[in-house]
């Protein structure tokens, strides 16, 4: 997955360290900082809010309102 989010980047004309991934599991997260990317979990999908706050997120949001009111 991180190669993809790589890929991405470099399509948009990224530097990964200029970029976030948004996710809401544990292999989102692992991948956005394989990818060197911020890494922003979202709590209302997958993910459990203990899972997710143990790989250390960039941000935890509770939802993606609550995201667009701090970024």
């Amino acid at each position: 997955m991180a190669l993809r989010i790589l890929k991405i980047c470099e399509i948009l004309g990224y530097k990964p360290k200029e970029a976030g991934y948004v996710g809401d599991s544990q292999v989102d997260i692992l991948a956005a900082k394989d990818a060197g990317c911020l890494a922003i979990a979202i709590l209302s999908g997958m993910g459990l809010r203990i899972h997710l706050e143990k790989l250390k997120p960039d941000y935890l949001f509770k939802n993606i309102l609550e995201m667009s009111e701090k970024l």
